[in-house]
């Protein structure tokens, strides 16, 4: 969901990923060098998307203007009449599909041959048929490949050439939370020294291992080599291709190559992964569009975002531009956005606006600053201010302060039923034995912990249910965890507030903080049990603070963030 943009190479390095590299999809590397808005939108599509079954549906179809499809036939050594790339829905799977044509079946040989070393020899992601290449881009699921293949009428491939085996590299023994070890494949060792040629190294092993990361999917290609020159070699060859340093890392004998558009989920791959120490501090710059919101459906919000996200990519969707309109509905706009601004000064969050504030108010002493604008420009008549923010994070999510526990950190709310006698009953049964604050904290996080009592899940993304219904009902997402816990926190004693931003090298989140009073504030996240907050402080980027649950800000653009320092 998160990418932040580097400087482009061009043409060289686009077809050294296709040429199969890295492993990267020919659409990807076709953003990389034109972007979206060169391409043209076509309804129709290819002809073999014409009678999809039920179920199956084309979301989006684009030609490749035809300055690009002459540049891929001189870099392919084959002439092409025609490149397209199609995004389907199955099942409610995506599925996206890029189709070359050739003049002659012998130029479609050399791109088939091609487009299999950029998938690592995963002959069922690429198909021939007639003077075409059919490539089924970033997808490892062998079973939804096989079927796409037999539903748009492509041979099924009798096997796989590559060896699937449990990942054997040192550096997946140990995952953290919230990472899940999918799939480790093994080269075979034709391919495997056909690609050390090309790399200008020796390769004596090279493997090719699937990742989730929160969700977010990230395959690391490991290179072994005879000797240390090799390696560097290899690096070099890797590196003349990439857009960040980030991707690939040089250790000792061995290249570790991320495969992925998003250098933020490759540095904390190398943080995580062990290869890179990590800091105990992080400073970020954020930058993101954001709309005052007065009021609105709270149920709606994620998916508002997400789809002023999609239109950011394709501005002429009109379906797009309908489904907007029509979740608007629930909204309304104002003037003002409140954001964090607790901190020393070393690490306080720093904000720039375009335009600027006409207006800037304390409240939460101090912790958070209401903004005010005018003439905002608009977007689908949304008004919106662009937001840079420098924000600075700190391992263990502890920022010392002398707040005091007052009633706005204890009260109910409208979304937080402190007083209810249900909420009461259960925070009491919970924390029952348990007398420090610490004690209490400690207790209601193991009661959110993985697999217990609340499951993260649910059919609306970014849900916002509502604290009474979510512990009914034992399932939500990030927003309902934090509001239960905040809820929890303040009905057996305990200050505390919410507080929302980004995940580093993931996505949006809301997680919360509780107040120690006459030491500070302490971040946790009850979302993964309070696992990971105090572990990896750094990566929550907090820029949204709430103390009575309300939220001021729909972001109507992806935030792109930028590791600094």
């Amino acid at each position: 969901m998160l990418k932040t943009h580097y400087n482009r190479k061009g043409g060289k390095q686009m077809v050294r990923r296709i040429a199969g590299i890295t492993g990267i999809s020919l659409w990807t590397a076709l953003i990389v060098v034109a972007g979206l808005s060169g391409f043209e939108a076509k309804a129709d599509g290819e002809e073999m998307f014409k009678n999809l079954p039920e179920g199956w549906k084309v979301e989006n179809s684009f030609i490749v203007p035809q300055a690009q499809v002459m540049a891929f036939s001189r870099k392919f050594g084959a002439r092409l009449s025609r490149v397209s790339n199609t995004f389907l829905s199955v099942n409610g799977q995506p599925l996206q599909i890029n189709i070359v044509h050739c003049h002659t079946a012998k130029g479609a040989e050399k791109v088939y041959k091609t487009m299999l070393e950029g998938h690592r020899g995963l002959a069922v992601s690429v198909a021939r048929s007639g003077n075409s290449v059919i490539e089924f881009a970033k997808c490892d699921d062998v079973n939804l490949l096989t079927k796409a293949r037999r539903t748009l009428g492509l041979p099924d491939v009798q096997h796989d050439n590559r060896t699937e085996e449990p990942a054997t590299e040192e550096l997946f023994g140990n995952l953290p939370p919230g990472w899940k070890l999918k799939k480790s494949f093994l080269a075979p060792e034709d391919q495997t020294a056909a690609i050390g040629k090309k790399l200008g190294g020796h390769i004596i092993k090279l493997s090719n291992t699937v990742l989730s990361v929160h969700g977010n999917e990230l395959r690391v290609n490991t290179l072994n080599c005879p000797t240390p020159q090799d390696a560097e070699n290899i690096q070099n060859s890797i590196l003349a291709m990439k857009d960040h340093p980030a991707f690939c890392l040089l250790q000792n004998k061995s290249v570790v190559e991320f495969v992925c558009d998003n250098v933020n989920l490759a540095i904390k791959a190398a943080w995580e992964l062990g290869l890179k120490p990590k800091p105990a501090e992080a400073t970020y710059r954020i930058t993101f569009d954001a709309a005052p919101v007065k009021k609105g459906d709270f149920m709606s919000w994620n998916k508002l975002f997400n789809l002023f996200a999609v239109l950011n990519k394709y501005p002429d969707s009109n379906n797009i531009t309908s489904q907007i309109a029509d979740l608007l509905k629930r909204f309304e706009f104002g003037n003002e956005i409140s954001l964090r601004t607790c901190g020393n000064e070393k690490a306080k969050p720093a904000y720039r606006f375009k335009p600027d504030a006409i207006k800037v108010e304390v409240a939460g002493h101090g912790d958070i600053t209401k903004y005010t604008f005018k003439n905002m420009p608009r977007k689908l008549e949304v008004p919106y201010v662009s937001v840079e923010a420098t924000v600075t994070t700190r391992q263990g999510g502890f920022m010392p302060g002398r707040r005091k526990a007052s009633d706005e950190l204890l009260r109910p709310t409208e979304f937080w039923p402190v007083d209810d006698p249900e909420i009461r009953a259960l925070t009491n049964n919970i924390t029952a034995g348990k007398q420090s604050q610490q004690d209490k904290v400690k207790a209601i996080l193991e009661w959110f912990a993985p697999g217990k009592n609340i499951s993260f899940a649910g059919p609306v993304e970014g849900s916002r249910y509502g604290v009474k219904k979510v512990l009914e009902q034992g399932f939500g997402h990030c927003w309902d965890f934090s509001d239960s816990f905040v809820t929890l926190c303040r009905a057996s004693g305990i200050p505390c507030r919410q507080v929302g931003g980004w995940l580093y090298g993931a996505s949006g989140h809301i997680w919360a903080e509780v107040l120690f009073e006459g030491k500070g504030w302490q971040q946790v996240d009850p979302t993964g049990g309070g696992r990971e907050a105090g572990e990896s402080g750094i990566y929550y980027i907090p820029y949204l603070t709430s103390e009575d649950g309300s939220m001021s800000v729909l972001f109507l653009s992806i935030p792109k963030i930028e590791f600094v320092d």
